[in-house]
């Protein structure tokens, strides 16, 4: 009675197995009225839930974060979606900076919708519009825990670090603490070896970068302690800018590492829940671009969905905020804009190749340092889910050699974030002015493998491969040119037909057989033969090697016109990818799209563009 039971359930734990990467395709704008986006899970949150005050918390405007309930203040903040509230008195309402509660004058009833009481005209530090439109101050001095700002306008709140540093002043005292990123730290709390984390390798040798000198320590500090989700993105994009370095003990992916249990392999499922996906430590790299869990199933037909790939892109800024979850267009990733449209580039069977080459001084001055994590979306009528695209960068060093330049994939080291241009690393520490180095994706190959196993149109995970280059500050005084490429490129993997073409080839041979002694017998008889003899073998013999030539794609314009078609449009494709006539600032584009009806002329099938 129990075996239905047990078949149930190892059949729930195989689909777990087996799509444990797959994620449901979230945005802010499918989240409910009380939940929040989740920029590191890409899930929906209710604020509050964590903490037991769901009624005291609500959404922000963005979608991204959560704030208290008007009239309700906030007694502790961890986190943009991590906070503490608690509800003001009767007669009071939240304060200016959300952190107090004021009470209102006997003779002024407070709004609850605008959660603020009457003017209050004998202030001298913060300040309100009247109903005239002029400004009235609202308090005579600050409260306790809040000190006037700068131009003693309004007061604000002294961070928490700071007031434990300090307690009559709202500084951070260089004595016992050290200020970093705006976080004040106890100099017993630092990281160890923090040296070491503030160095960035370039070609020319290591340096250290002003960056990794003033946000670090904030970084691992804030996430490590307050499992604050922005500083734990800031420090898996530093890990990111420093190429994934695992061999030096103290940087930034070092510790980003140490995240996690120690006694773990730090795999996805064992990392902090607050920090973001960087690594595939828990897969060997092989049976991750080979896994079979991809729920897409391509066709070639231009008139289905599916006969285009979307892809979803996780965009981050260098200071952790969250830009959102969207489809990726493709002439956003490259400097030099290509001008095509993501349906012509990105339907299945398209190969895609654009060249070009761009003034330093344009991609120094106008990049930006945006990370990526890139999705392939899965759509099924109401069924929404995207799959994580592995990233292979081929400047990735593992024990002093450059693991991912090999062709055997068990040796890579997998990743999910990458950026195309860094302009703030190669900011030197002892520099107030711009960067001394730059640093941008040069080449961007995106390769698709398909297998027919099972079902038709099935792929493997895309692989993205990425190489990085770099350039000084002279190139931007010469105003270089510097090449960039992105391709999209398709295979399929061969071993299911070997395998279809051996099983063909045994099928065959013993049909060859039985037709082979078939045959030697008919001419037995013809001739009078009653008994087997040399003759006899030779004869069969001579009838089974012709059949099986007769059978067998010997010849391929012979046994199969269509591939040799193909062939043909493919050489026509690669004499056009190579031909030195393209200019030298844009070279042409080539797209060949693969299908039924399209073997015929060259010219039809392959065009430079």
């Amino acid at each position: 009675m129990f075996l239905p039971f047990l078949a149930i359930a190892w059949i729930h734990f195989i689909n777990a197995v087996t799509a444990r990467y797959l994620l449901d395709y979230n945005t802010p704008s499918h989240c409910s009225p009380d939940y929040y986006f989740d920029a590191v899970s890409l899930t929906c949150m209710k604020c509050g839930s964590d903490r037991g005050q769901e009624k005291l918390q609500i959404v922000s405007g963005d979608g991204l974060s959560c704030q208290c309930r008007p009239l309700h203040k906030l007694t502790a903040v961890y986190s943009s979606t991590k906070i503490s509230c608690e509800r003001c008195a009767m007669g009071q309402v939240t304060s200016s900076d959300g952190w107090s509660c004021v009470t209102c004058p006997e003779e002024v009833t407070p709004a609850n919708a605008t959660n603020t009481c009457g003017n209050c005209s004998n202030g001298i530090l913060e300040e309100t519009m009247g109903h005239d439109g002029a400004k009235l101050l609202l308090c005579t001095e600050c409260p306790g825990n809040m000190w006037p700002n700068i131009d003693h306008t309004k007061c604000v709140r002294c961070p928490e670090e700071f007031r434990s540093a300090n307690t009559s002043f709202c500084s951070c005292p260089a004595d016992r603490y050290v200020l970093s990123g705006g976080t004040c730290i106890a100099r017993e709390n630092l990281a160890p070896n923090a040296d070491a984390a503030k160095f960035v390798k370039y070609s020319g040798g290591t340096f250290p970068s002003r960056l990794f000198q003033v946000h670090f320590q904030a970084a691992l500090h804030n996430c490590k302690v307050h499992s604050n989700e922005t500083a734990c993105q800031v420090l898996a994009n530093l890990c990111v800018l420093q190429l994934y370095d695992r061999d030096t003990d103290g940087n930034a992916c070092w510790h980003y590492l140490k995240l996690g249990d120690s006694s773990s392999s730090h795999s996805r499922k064992e990392r902090p829940p607050h920090a973001p996906w960087l690594f595939y430590l828990d897969d060997d790299a092989s049976s991750v671009v080979y896994r079979t869990d991809v729920p897409n199933q391509f066709t070639i037909k231009s008139s289905k969905n599916t006969s285009y790939i979307y892809i979803i892109a996780g965009i981050y800024d260098l200071n952790g905020k969250f830009r959102g979850l969207k489809e990726l267009n493709m002439n956003n990733i490259m400097p030099c804009n290509a001008g095509v449209q993501n349906k012509d580039v990105l339907r299945f069977g398209t190969v895609f190749l654009h060249k070009c080459q761009v003034n330093v001084r344009e991609l120094w001055d106008k990049s930006k340092t945006v990370f990526y994590d890139l999705y392939l979306q899965s759509n099924r009528g109401t069924w929404r889910k995207i799959y994580p695209m592995p990233v292979k960068i081929t400047d990735v060093e593992y024990k002093s050699k450059r693991v991912n330049t090999d062709n055997d994939a068990s040796t890579w080291h997998l990743v999910r974030r990458f950026f195309l241009v860094d302009v703030d690393a190669g900011v030197l520490a002892k520099d107030n002015s711009s960067a001394r180095f730059l640093r941008y994706a040069k080449d961007i190959n995106m390769h698709i493998t398909s297998y027919n196993k099972h079902k038709p149109g099935s792929i493997y995970p895309p692989l993205v491969t990425i190489t990085y280059a770099e350039v000084s500050r002279d190139a931007y005084e010469r105003n270089a040119k510097l090449s960039i490429s992105l391709s999209i490129t398709y295979s399929a993997n061969q071993s299911q037909a070997f395998q279809d073409i051996s099983v063909a080839i045994g099928v065959l041979s013993a049909l060859a057989i039985l037709w082979a002694c078939s045959q030697t017998w008919s001419w037995a008889r013809r001739s009078g033969k009653s008994a087997v003899n040399m003759t006899g073998t030779c004869k069969a013999s001579h009838l089974y090697c012709r059949s099986i030539i007769q059978c067998l794609p010997i010849s391929d314009t012979m046994c199969c016109p269509k591939l040799a078609r193909y062939v043909q449009a493919t050489r026509c494709c690669s004499s056009l990818s190579s031909d030195p006539s393209a200019g030298e600032e844009h070279q042409h584009i080539h797209n060949f799209h693969i299908s039924n009806e399209n073997f015929a002329a060259c010219p039809r099938n392959c065009h430079a563009e």
